[in-house]
């Protein structure tokens, strides 16, 4: 049985994901970031925050994401 608790405060922070800022709407095709991280993470959480630009903003951009050594870069193709 789960026991349930009462008055326990919540850790800092709200529990939501922490919302990152990428320069997306500044770039010009052949312009790209590096973000350093886990490559692997950083390039699918690159790849995810770009297609919802592009979806939400400029339909017609396209990006390219790749891992480099302890961090992944995107860039703008389209």
């Amino acid at each position: 049985m789960i026991r349930i608790e009462k008055k326990i405060p919540l850790p800092n922070g709200n529990g939501r994901a922490k919302r990152l800022s990428y320069p997306f709407s500044d770039m010009e095709v052949e312009d790209s970031f590096r973000v350093a991280g886990d490559p692997k993470k950083t390039q699918v959480r690159l790849a995810a925050a770009a297609n919802y630009f592009v979806k939400k903003q400029q339909p017609n951009w396209k990006f390219e994401t790749h891992q480099l050594a302890k961090s992944a870069r995107i860039w703008r193709v389209e």
